[in-house]
């Protein structure tokens, strides 16, 4: 089983010294960060987030007991000072101050690894409680549904949005919904960051082609359904478009998957680096590009509000789109170089690096819909995509997660929740019922289906399809981001929100519940074996730095 490598900063500023602790660490596993004034010290501190830090006290530029002071402001993260002061003050100061251990010179390497152990294990059994952070309880304090934040966030919006109580009408406003415009660029940014795109290419055939066919068979599959009840005329349609890309666009909701929740389910079973882990990582990350692709060519075609009625030719569509990726291409290289240089030359910290990276995502946003007729969410998901390949990568998605996860993500999710007309719902009567019940078991059943057939052409046993299919069931957030696209472009009317929306959240819950079954049984005898992925790693590892930061 491949094992992540905890990162340790070594701040001594005698070189000699430095590299002999970096040896020693790196020769037992260990992922090694250097710094040799405090000031530098600081700035590794915000890029990297190390799980452990081993600290001189006698820096050029400022005293130990002061980066001691600073990182306690902010941070648990373990410290062991390595210092030539012997004296029991100094020692009783520095452990005061929020040191965990204090080492004097000269030292034993064995000595030191024993202390990062015990370091280390200590941090890791206070941090086994993982809090309310991740349950999810529901917001309006109805009840205790555990779940993901999302589902708190969207429920409560549904509960109070779209009725009259009285002379009292609950609706959005202009400040909630320009809040989850921002929301939701911010949202497929991060998704963008998460894509690691030179993994992706180590993931082979596999990955791509349970993808591939993860998106065509929900796409077909919830389209055809959904059109038939439009035509039948049991379910309201929006007037700003034609049923046929109505029908698609619903098809295109389906196909979206929201692999966190399966991959917390497998971290907690110690599944997620198995041969079935790194299939369903692999491909969730690829349905995501293929997803926001299929929704650039609907949106793109569909007309509606989106383009004031006027539907362009399907080659000027199709040329802009490419002109797009052309676009992506150059100047994500620009972008890519600019990062480098200015890492090279910039000495006055990374916070201005994560500003530049919003100002990007901004104007790819733009650019996207001003310039080539695309959503501007695909903008923003390149633009994630962009930085992902630069070195501040890690520094710059942690700054957006806290943002993201604290506030703007329940707005934009509250929001969406508001938008369900629950007095055009009721008066749809049963036939709504019937069409939720009816999508949500199409939607699971095509996302099996789909990416178990294609976990079998690439030679998966049956009990690996069955858990790469269920492993890709969860629509979560990005199902809702798509949903969101389609009603501002008239491509979805008010009576499919509803529907959509508990599709969102039975998948969602479904799936940790019928993965736990499904990884414990099948083949008794052939395991699923462990696997070492850099994509696993890699998630893991931006994953850790998020509840760092939270």
């Amino acid at each position: 089983m491949a094992v992540i490598k905890d990162k340790i900063l070594v701040i001594e500023d005698e070189k000699s010294i430095n590299y002999l602790i970096g040896t020693v660490l790196t020769a037992n596993g260990y992922d090694v960060i250097k710094a040799y004034t405090g000031t530098e010290a600081c700035q590794m501190l915000d890029a990297y987030c190390p799980d452990l830090i081993i600290l001189d006290l006698g820096l050029p530029d400022m005293d130990g007991v002061d980066i001691i002071r600073r990182i306690r402001g902010w941070s648990v993260v373990p410290i062991i000072v390595v210092s030539a002061r012997t004296r029991e003050r100094d020692k009783i100061e520095a452990l005061d101050l929020g040191a965990d251990d204090y080492l004097t010179k000269p030292f034993g390497g064995g000595e030191l690894l024993a202390r990062i152990r015990t370091a280390l294990r200590h941090t890791r059994t206070q941090a086994a409680d993982p809090g309310l952070a991740r349950t999810g309880i529901y917001r309006c304090g109805a009840g205790l549904l555990l779940g993901p934040a999302v589902l708190g966030n969207l429920l409560s919006g549904v509960v109070i949005g779209g009725h009259h109580l009285e002379n009292l009408a609950l609706h959005q406003t202009d400040f909630i919904e320009h809040l989850s415009e921002i929301g939701v660029i911010v949202l497929m940014f991060c998704a963008g960051l998460e894509t690691d795109i030179n993994e992706l290419k180590k993931c082979g055939k596999a990955s791509f082609i349970i993808a591939v066919l993860g998106v065509i068979v929900p796409l077909i599959g919830g389209g055809a359904f959904t059109y038939w009840f439009l035509e039948e005329g049991w379910i309201g349609a929006s007037p700003d478009s034609s049923l046929f890309i109505q029908a698609v666009f619903v098809g295109v909701v389906l196909t979206a998957t929201s692999v966190s929740i399966t991959v917390e389910t497998l971290q907690e079973m110690g599944k997620l680096k198995t041969a079935s882990g790194n299939a369903i990582l692999g491909a969730a990350i690829i349905d995501d590009i293929l997803g926001i692709i299929v929704l650039t060519i609907v949106t793109s075609l569909g007309g509606g509000k989106a383009t004031a009625g006027d539907s362009a030719p399907l080659w000027l569509v199709l040329l802009k789109i490419a002109l797009f990726f052309v676009f992506v291409a150059i100047f994500g290289y620009i972008v890519y170089k600019f990062f480098k240089w200015w890492r090279q030359r910039d000495g006055k910290g990374m916070h201005r690096h994560a500003i530049m990276a919003f100002v990007i995502c901004l104007l790819m946003s733009f650019a996207a819909e001003y310039f080539f007729g695309v959503a501007d969410i695909t903008g923003a998901f390149f633009a994630g995509v962009i930085i992902s390949m630069t070195q501040e990568d890690q520094f710059i998605a942690s700054k957006f997660d806290v943002i993201g996860y604290m506030f703007l993500s329940p707005i934009f999710f509250a929001s969406i929740g508001l938008k369900v007309d629950g007095d055009a719902v009721m008066s749809m009567g049963w036939t709504v019922a019937v069409f939720a019940v009816l999508l949500t078991v199409i939607a699971v059943v095509t996302k099996i289906i789909g990416c178990g057939l294609g976990a079998k052409v690439c030679g998966y046993k049956n009990y690996q399809c069955i858990r790469i299919g269920v492993g890709m069931i969860s629509r979560g957030e990005v199902a809702l981001i798509v949903a969101n696209k389609g009603i501002e472009a008239g491509l979805m009317s008010s009576a499919v929100v509803a529907p959509v929306i508990i599709v969102v959240i039975v998948t969602t819950i479904v799936t940790p519940i019928v993965l736990k079954p499904v990884f414990m049984s099948g083949n008794k005898t052939v395991s699923d074996v462990p696997t070492t992925s850099k994509l696993v790693e890699n998630y893991e590892q931006r994953e850790e730095i998020g509840k760092t930061n939270r």
